[in-house]
């Protein structure tokens, strides 16, 4: 036995340099291609989130517009009432802040009684999303970048939801 462990002592039982490094090299591919992927994640989750508090802004006003039949009823009180998970602001958004959505409402321009609500939420990754929803037909949503984030008075344009 203490042959074989004077054997195993002298014998060269280390990796090599190139060894070493393929396996760094291989390390660094995988990272490579893993944090990317990880930081789209959350901001597609910031962006979601955003998403979701607009559909839950808009139930809280529908329900408003199911007592009252009209849009231009809606305030932030009546808002906050039937959506706990956010704050509201009349107005636009000049920054950042989390469960924060900001409403515009209105009379309609083609003299259709029930107005219309304009949202808008503003998610970690920059981008300002918006529901606009009038009386007399399905919601319009989409989205844009930077601040303000202005609630919509009319369909919004740009990439949809």
């Amino acid at each position: 036995m203490v042959r074989g462990v004077r054997r195993l002592r002298g014998a060269d039982a280390g990796f090599t340099v190139v060894e070493l490094l393929v396996v760094l090299m291989v390390m660094a591919i995988l990272l490579a291609i893993a944090v990317p992927l990880f930081l789209g994640q959350r901001s597609s989750s910031g962006d979601v989130s955003a998403q979701q508090l607009l559909k839950g802004a808009l139930l809280a006003a529908n329900d408003v517009y199911n007592d009252t039949q009209d849009y231009t009823q809606v305030t932030a009180a009546a808002l906050a009432a039937n959506d706990r998970e956010a704050s509201f602001v009349s107005g636009q958004l000049t920054a950042y802040a989390p469960s924060t959505v900001g409403f515009a409402t209105g009379a309609l321009g083609n003299g259709d009684a029930g107005g219309y609500i304009g949202l808008a939420a503003y998610s970690r990754s920059g981008t300002c999303w918006l529901l606009y929803k009038p009386a007399d037909a399905a919601a319009v949503t989409g989205s844009s970048s930077g601040l303000p984030c202005s609630p919509p008075t009319a369909p919004p344009s740009g990439r949809s939801w």
